[in-house]
């Protein structure tokens, strides 16, 4: 294939060409093209299966809908208050980061008591991993014990965050 610059056009061949295009036609074949003007709009009938048929067409060899394979995961909310040398340690900002990390929502704050609460929504086996956090702490908390209380999920919770 040969290549050739725009500088290398003859000057005739560059003239057609702008010409055609400045007149309203194609380059090619010189001849002006007229714009068409916009019709009007066409409605379109679109048949619809009703919901008996979309359930029979699942036994019917195309072996189920688009999907029928995804597992649900149920969301549930663990509510959690930690005891010890919990405060002003940093455990708040820990257990958030590890809430956060896990894609959970809900929120945690310190108590009047020197405790700190937290509550977290998500797969169960998220927040598993989150209780095994709180029961860890960061490293310069003492934490003496963790109790939890287990629920479904009520919804209406931000993503995860320190409350006040």
């Amino acid at each position: 294939m040969c290549q050739i610059g725009v500088g290398e056009l003859s000057f005739q061949l560059l003239d057609d060409l702008l010409r055609a295009v400045a007149d309203g036609g194609d380059a090619l074949d010189r001849i002006p093209e007229q714009p068409e003007p916009f019709r009007q709009p066409v409605r379109v009938r679109v048949e619809r299966e009703t919901a008996d048929q979309l359930v029979a067409d699942r036994d019917h060899g195309r072996g189920g809908h688009s999907g029928d394979d995804i597992p649900v995961v149920e969301q549930e909310r663990l509510h959690g208050v930690v005891r010890g040398d919990v405060q002003g340690v940093g455990f708040r900002y820990f257990l958030a980061r590890e809430a956060r990390a896990l894609g959970l929502r809900g929120w945690v704050r310190n108590l009047d008591d020197g405790s700190v609460e937290f509550v977290a929504e998500g797969p169960r086996h998220d927040l598993e991993r989150l209780l095994e956090a709180a029961r860890r702490g960061p490293g310069h908390a003492r934490v003496a014990g963790v109790t939890t209380e287990w629920s479904g999920a009520g919804g209406g919770l931000e993503p995860f965050d320190l409350a006040w």
